[in-house]
C-alpha cells in the first residue's frame, strides 16, 4: 500500500543516515540544501552498496531484495564533446567502454532498477545500446534528450532511445503537451516519470502524475529545501480518497498510482498500460457502466479536459 511504501522509504532514509554516519563520521553525514548527503564515496559502486547496506538494515534482507535503486547520471556533466569520451572515476571511456561500465554495475547490484541521462544527448549510439541492452531492466530514462517536448518525446519512441522519459509541466509549458508526451510514453509501452526543476513545488506533480497515470513521480529527497514532504503527504491524501469508500459493494481497479470503483468493467485486452487504461475507463464512464469515486473524477477531468 502507499501509507507502507512511504513509511519504507522513511526508515531506509533513517537507515541511511546511520549507515553513512558510520563509515564517514558526522561531516559525512551532513546533507546540503537539496536534502542529498555528501557522504565523500569514491566510486558510484561504493555509494550503490552504502544504500544497499541501508535497505538491509531497514527492512531486512529479503524486504531489501524488493527495492529498486537508481541512478541520475547527468552525463553531460562528465563528457567531453571535442573528443566524444566520458571521464568516469578518474578514467576516460568511449560510448562502448561506458556501456560496458553500466552492464557490469547491473551485474554487481540487480536491484538497479532506474537508470536516468546514462550517456550525452549527442550520443544517439550509446542511447540506443543501452535501449537495446537493458529494455526495462533497468529503465533507460532520457531527461535531457528529450527536454519534454512532446515532439522529441515522439521521436525518441520511434527511435528506441530510451524505455522512460521525464516530462516536466514547467519546462513543457501547459497541460495539453504534458499529456501529448505522455500519451506518446504509453501508446509505446514506455515509462513516463512526472518531474519537476529544482525548487519547484512537488506535490501538484502527485496529482498530474496519478491523472496521467504515469508509472512514477519524482519527489526529491526526504529532507532539505527540495523535499519531497509535501509530495508524500499528497500521495497520502489520494490513496484515502481513493481508497476509503462506503461498503455498497463496489470492486476495484488498481493500478500503481491511481484506485478507481467500477461495477463487473471488464477492460478491453489492449488496456495493458495505465494511459491504455485510463482511457477504456474514460469511454467505460462516458457509457455510464463505470462511475468514478468522489473528487478523484474532477482531478482527472481537469487534467484531460485541459
Amino acid at each position: 500500500t502507499c501509507p507502507a511504501q512511504i513509511e519504507q522509504v522513511l526508515k531506509i532514509n533513517r537507515s541511511l543516515k546511520k549507515v553513512i554516519l558510520a563509515k564517514f563520521g558526522k561531516e559525512g553525514s551532513q546533507v546540503n540544501s537539496t536534502g542529498a548527503y555528501q557522504a565523500p564515496h569514491k566510486t558510484i559502486s561504493e555509494a550503490l552498496m552504502t544504500v544497499r547496506e541501508a535497505c538491509i538494515d531497514a527492512v531486512g534482507i529479503e524486504e531489501a531484495s524488493h527495492v529498486g535503486m537508481g541512478l541520475d547520471m547527468q552525463a553531460r556533466t562528465f563528457y567531453m564533446p571535442t573528443e566524444d569520451t566520458y571521464l568516469v572515476q578518474g578514467k576516460v571511456l568511449n560510448t562502448t567502454e561506458l556501456m560496458t561500465f553500466y552492464t557490469d554495475l547491473k551485474v554487481e547490484f540487480p536491484e538497479l532498477s532506474y537508470l536516468e541521462d546514462p550517456f550525452a544527448a549527442a550520443d544517439i549510439v550509446g542511447w540506443k545500446s543501452a535501449c537495446r541492452q537493458f529494455g526495462f531492466a533497468p529503465i533507460v530514462v532520457a531527461d535531457e534528450l528529450y527536454h519534454s517536448s512532446p515532439r522529441m518525446t515522439i521521436a525518441g519512441t520511434l527511435e528506441k532511445m530510451a524505455t522512460g522519459a521525464c516530462i516536466k509541466t514547467s519546462a513543457i509549458g501547459t497541460l495539453s503537451e504534458a499529456m501529448q508526451s505522455a500519451r506518446a510514453m504509453h501508446e509505446s509501452d514506455y515509462r513516463s516519470i512526472i518531474s519537476r526543476r529544482k525548487a519547484e513545488g512537488t506535490a501538484v506533480n502527485v496529482d498530474i502524475g496519478v491523472a496521467l497515470g504515469s508509472w512514477g513521480i519524482k519527489v526529491g529527497c526526504v529532507a532539505g529545501i527540495d523535499s519531497g514532504a509535501g509530495a508524500f503527504s499528497r500521495m497520502l491524501e489520494i490513496y484515502e480518497e481513493t481508497t476509503t469508500f462506503p461498503e455498497d459493494g463496489h470492486h476495484y481497479v488498481r493500478n500503481d498510482w491511481y484506485s478507481m470503483v467500477y461495477d463487473d468493467v471488464t477492460l478491453p485486452p489492449d488496456a495493458s498500460t495505465p494511459g491504455t487504461q485510463l482511457l477504456a475507463m474514460k469511454e467505460a464512464e462516458a457509457t455510464g457502466v463505470l462511475k468514478f469515486h468522489g473528487s478523484f473524477t474532477s482531478r482527472v477531468d481537469r487534467l484531460w479536459d485541459s
